[in-house]
């Protein structure tokens, strides 16, 4: 039985290491302005920072959704048995509630989350 782990960017893993171990990152949302962001894959760390020194707009998050979990845990789902999805708690963010919805979502699949 093969296990696999999912979570979000809030984690802070570097790309390059997530690749290496098989971890899978589910983007959390960065909006600078009117200007939305994927994080990790529209804008990285570097370009982030840049934005915080050079913009007057304060940047918000919002979580991934539940249809981002669901669509991660499918691909995943398809090469292992088993899957451990880490987050942020849900007294911090929502995205704990998205991920535990998106679990629901995909329940008929052979693998466990």
């Amino acid at each position: 039985m093969t296990v696999k782990i999912v979570t979000d960017s809030a984690v802070g893993l570097p790309l390059d290491l997530a690749r290496e171990l098989g971890i899978t990152i589910v983007s959390v949302y960065l909006r600078f302005g009117d200007k939305v962001y994927r994080d990790g894959v529209d804008i990285g760390p570097d370009e982030v920072y840049a934005k915080l020194m050079s913009s007057s707009a304060v940047p918000s998050t919002s979580a991934p959704s539940a249809g981002d979990f669901a669509q991660a845990y499918r691909d995943v789902a398809s090469s292992t048995d088993e899957i451990v999805s880490i987050h942020i708690t849900r007294r911090h963010s929502v995205t704990y509630d998205a991920a535990l919805l998106s679990r629901e979502m995909i329940e008929k699949t052979r693998c466990r989350i």
